[in-house]
């Protein structure tokens, strides 16, 4: 099974320009969601499965209808929120979501307010939300599946830490750009650590060109 993690592309508050908690993508975002769907139907992908934030979901539609392949809301691949939420609830609630995003499956138990989504959350309870992701995935699809997971950086990044088994929060960050790729296998037992923050198909965006790039870019850890 590969487990392709995806974080969201670039949002006006990654530039500064919204300080808004489920902000809309930069127009470099929009760009940069052209190239990674282009790439993501090159690689082959299964399922999508996607943080309800829009940033995430705006990414995960263009993957899904690139690859014409299932796209639903996994709540667990939420964003990590240090701070208590505001008065007012800051996502888009369910029947919002089904409107917006076409073809969008949503849980049937998702409800506005912070009974999914806790906040706030620690980085060792991050770790261990992102470790039962995996193992709910692995668990769920079939071992042959290739399954696109967007979510966001510190989730990507603790994902990484929970797949390499670390018991606890380890000190070192990873870093994850946006709209980059980090694959990970699941071979029986064993488990592979393929990429990480994978950028390369972004190459071009910054010219406002997206260009698709062959073969795996290098790992960072």
């Amino acid at each position: 099974m590969l487990l392709h993690f995806i974080r969201h592309a670039e949002s006006l508050a990654n530039i500064g320009r919204s300080s808004e908690i489920d902000c809309d993508l930069s127009d470099k975002g929009r760009t940069q969601v052209v190239a990674v769907a282009a790439e993501m139907r090159r690689l082959g992908v299964d399922h999508v499965l996607t943080s309800p934030y829009r940033r995430a979901l705006m990414t995960g539609a263009a993957i899904a209808n690139a690859s014409g392949v299932p796209f639903e809301v996994h709540l667990r691949l939420h964003e990590h929120q240090i701070r208590p939420w505001p008065p007012a609830w800051p996502l888009l609630g369910r029947a919002d979501l089904v409107r917006a995003f076409p073809g969008l499956t949503v849980p049937e138990d998702m409800v506005e307010g912070p009974d999914w989504h806790p906040a706030p959350e620690s980085d060792t309870s991050l770790l261990e939300r992102m470790g039962a992701v995996i193992d709910g995935i692995v668990a769920r699809f079939a071992p042959s599946n290739r399954i696109a997971l967007i979510s966001h950086g510190a989730p990507v990044g603790r994902a990484l830490q929970a797949f390499l088994g670390a018991p606890e929060v380890h000190r070192a960050e990873v870093d994850i750009g946006n709209a980059s790729i980090t694959t990970l296998e699941v071979i029986g037992a064993k488990r592979y650590v393929r990429v990480v923050n994978r950028m390369d198909h972004l190459r071009d965006v910054i010219a406002g060109v997206p260009t698709v790039m062959n073969g795996f870019g290098p790992a960072r850890l």
